[in-house]
């Protein structure tokens, strides 16, 4: 999504049809190198390259050569419960799973099935909000680590860790694969930074 880096080409690599099909990512920390899937590849549309999300928020910058940002983003209008996705060896939340009053659903972040917190938390007041609370990791890179569906005490909202969220309008998940960054309403969570450089074995 980093205009920066040069012209992509796309390719349709699936489209809905009457029996579910699988993707499958061959993803490590320097982006997705391989996909595989369960039948060929559909037709491409002559119309050329899809339409593709226009993000109103910034990328955040390229800290790290081995450090690459993706971008999600969901409506935040009728939204019924809420399935957040942990990271249980890191202690935080990677994504969330939107689920909506008509029976929708929608996903921010990383989501995997394997890691979704089950039941999902139902949006009882949506007058409420949602509050994210970010902490730093060891390599000091900001990530959720608690997402709460009632306003905390009043001497903790004011602290920089804290996010709020309104059911309402869009919010936009960035993350890479040390760190996140969320936009609502033209507000940002914690801005990502340099952090520490991680040893992959190489």
């Amino acid at each position: 999504m980093d205009p920066g880096f040069g012209h992509d080409v796309y390719t349709l690599v699936y489209r809905a049809g009457e029996r579910p099909g699988r993707i499958y990512f061959d993803i490590s920390p320097d982006g997705i190198h391989e996909l595989a899937l369960d039948g060929p590849l559909p037709p491409q549309p002559a119309a050329g390259q899809p339409p593709l999300p226009q993000p109103e928020s910034p990328c955040p910058r390229h800290h790290q050569e081995d450090e690459n940002y993706y971008y999600s983003t969901a409506v935040l209008d009728s939204v019924a419960a809420v399935t957040p996705c942990w990271a249980a060896e890191r202690g935080v939340v990677v994504g969330l799973l939107l689920h909506y009053r008509d029976g929708r659903q929608a996903s921010l972040g990383q989501v995997r099935l394997d890691w979704l917190q089950q039941p999902p938390v139902r949006v009882i007041d949506p007058a409420r909000g949602m509050w994210f609370r970010f902490a730093l990791s060891p390599e000091g890179c900001p990530n959720v680590d608690a997402i709460a569906f009632d306003p905390p005490p009043p001497a903790q909202r004011a602290e920089p860790g804290h996010f709020p969220i309104a059911w309402r309008g869009t919010l936009e998940w960035w993350f890479s694969h040390r760190q996140c960054q969320l936009w609502h309403d033209g507000q940002s969570s914690p801005p990502t930074v340099r952090g520490a450089s991680l040893d992959w074995g190489n």
